[in-house]
């Protein structure tokens, strides 16, 4: 199964939502959009699939199946959408994707009452670097041919190259773009980190 720990959201997909108050002041935490948790999934090149259960009108509980294996997860929320995008995002981290925003603590951030000021993005920033994962770096695909030689994810560059263009060919209509690169790459991370995992434990 896709090692989904090591997944990163681009930072265009994160958001910060205030938690409890204080004063001028609120607890700052990380969110991803529920599409850049779908586009995670779709870009794995795993076999997905959500059967959603209502049990009240602001609750949800959403069993998410990927490759045959299910997790489920409830929700709560002020409407039953927003329940069910909860649920859906604790089953997703449940298979490990997403989860590493739980260790993200930005902690108490300015807070007006309708948005969190520049500090609180520059901590996101300083957080995100941290926890930064390798495909992040890469500007072009000799990027991440050298990735996958350095850790062992490809014995030589021509493997790269094919493990690459077959991913593209398969899931990105055969052509890199500027626009989809990031996406790109981050599939190539997460396909090749699993194809090194399946060779491990064979």
């Amino acid at each position: 199964m896709t090692n989904f720990l090591d997944y990163r959201f681009s930072k265009h997909d994160l958001t910060l939502k205030p938690g409890k108050t204080s004063g001028q002041s609120a607890l700052c935490l990380v969110y991803a959009d529920t599409r850049a948790y779908q586009d995670a999934l779709d870009a794995a090149g795993v076999t997905w699939a959500t059967t959603i259960q209502a049990v009240g009108p602001k609750t949800a509980i959403v069993a998410l199946t990927v490759d045959g294996i299910t997790r489920s997860a409830s929700g709560e929320d002020t409407d039953f959408m927003s329940a069910e995008a909860r649920a859906f995002k604790r089953a997703c981290s449940a298979f490990g994707l997403g989860r590493y925003l739980y260790s993200i603590d930005l902690g108490f951030q300015p807070w007006d009452g309708k948005r969190f000021g520049q500090a609180a993005y520059d901590t996101l920033d300083k957080a995100l670097a941290k926890l930064a994962a390798p495909w992040m770096a890469w500007q072009e695909p000799s990027d991440a041919y050298t990735w996958a030689i350095s850790v062992g994810a490809a014995t030589c560059d021509q493997h790269a190259r094919n493990a690459l263009k077959r991913l593209v060919d398969t899931q990105f209509g055969g052509a890199i773009r500027a626009s989809t690169w990031p996406t790109v790459a981050q599939a190539f991370y997460v396909e090749r980190i699993q194809r090194k995992a399946e060779k491990v434990a064979a």
